[in-house]
């Protein structure tokens, strides 16, 4: 190497932090250059999370620039040391914050090699994003030393099991799944479904393991990421979907099997046949109907309420109303199945729906005016 490729070299040490916990936990900005900067910045999120390995890895940056500051082997070599962060909502956002980052402090230190200090593998992906912008002569790889015993083993597990409550990035999965599918189970077994629990359970756990799978999540966030309550109503809604497309099956595929299809299907027989199949059809899917509209309704009214919009009483109501529609529908199927079977169970129904749900209406209406001042209202 000649004299003046010697003078012209320039080394950045980077530490990266994928997830910004340096923006999220210590609300410091970054890129973040200089020494005394990044002692600050480790130092600050240290004290906020001690436990935290971001913090780690800025201060082994800072040792590896002191290191190799006191014992360069050319004295004309420059080194510098920086830090960049990408977005706690990971994918595309962070790797082009990431990006644009790495373009801002390779512009401030004229750089034109790097070295790459690392908390864990996880990091190690954006390895092609940096490449792309300058060569790296070494990786180091900071992981925090942990005792054998008994003792600092259960803290470990203590602290990722709090990460797996409190992190919404782990949580979303190891516990939003396992709750949703215990939900539907308590659900089935109320309504004596539980005998399709566990399609009910496949279904659940096949969507997640697609979505993950094909990065649906992340392409999704990438666009953009419904506010947590906002969830709720789209979790709802799709198992809304989700049930009343299982009803569907169910009513359908009763049918096709007791064989009640006419034979041969002409649509004089069809026709001579519609009201008994409605009936028989609604008997078997009016249940997941229900349960379907009723769940979409909740989470509306859910969703309305920490929205503040009064239109959650109307979701109360639409409940109220989908419960003795249903009792309603079992005895109108009831009666297509069975013409001769007595008419007074569902004249009884229709007039008992009509005035609980007119009860219903009333007591909603009186509640609503009585916290009339916690909606807002709507222009």
């Amino acid at each position: 190497m000649t004299q003046t490729e010697e003078s012209s070299k320039r080394t950045l040490i980077l530490c990266v932090d994928h997830d910004d916990d340096i923006g999220v936990k210590a609300s410091v900005e970054t890129p973040i250059f200089g020494r005394s900067e990044i002692l600050a910045a480790a130092t600050k999120l240290a004290l906020v999370d001690p436990e935290e390995a971001d913090a780690n890895a800025m201060f082994e940056a800072i040792r590896t620039f002191d290191h190799f500051s006191t014992r360069s082997l050319s004295p004309s070599q420059e080194f510098h040391v920086a830090v960049i962060a990408g977005s706690e909502r990971g994918g595309l956002e962070a790797d082009e914050r990431l990006y644009r980052e790495l373009d801002e402090v390779v512009e401030a230190s004229l750089a034109n090699e790097a070295i790459l200090i690392t908390d864990g593998f996880a990091d190690e992906t954006l390895i092609p994003v940096i490449q792309s912008r300058l060569p790296l002569v070494s990786i180091r790889r900071v992981v925090v030393k942990h005792s054998e015993s008994i003792e600092e083993t259960a803290a470990v597990f203590s602290r990722y099991a709090k990460m797996l409550v409190e992190d919404p990035r782990y949580s979303r999965v190891g516990l939003g799944v396992p709750g949703l599918i215990l939900i539907m189970l308590g659900i089935l077994w109320y309504f004596d479904l539980l005998v399709y629990g566990g399609i009910t359970s496949l279904i659940i756990l096949g969507l997640t393991l697609l979505v993950k799978g094909f990065g649906i999540d992340r392409r999704l966030l990438a666009l953009r990421v419904p506010e947590p309550i906002e969830q709720i109503r789209i979790l709802a809604t799709l198992a809304a979907i989700g049930m009343i497309v299982i009803g569907i099956f169910l009513g359908g595929s009763y049918i096709e099997r007791h064989g009640l299809i006419p034979s041969p299907l002409t649509l004089q027989a069809l026709l001579g046949q519609l009201l008994y199949l409605i009936g028989v059809f609604t008997q078997q899917a009016m249940d997941l109907f229900t349960l379907g509209a009723c769940t979409y309704l909740i989470g509306s009214a859910i969703y309305y309420y920490f929205k503040r919009n009064a239109r959650m009483w109307r979701m109360i109501e639409g409940v109220i109303v989908s419960i003795w529609a249903r009792e309603i529908g079992i005895r109108a199927a009831v009666m297509l199945v069975e013409p001769h079977s007595p008419v007074f169970p569902l004249v009884v129904s229709v007039l008992l729906g009509i005035s609980v749900s007119t009860l219903a209406i009333i007591l909603v209406f009186a509640l609503s005016r009585r916290f009339s001042d916690y909606f807002i209202k709507e222009s």
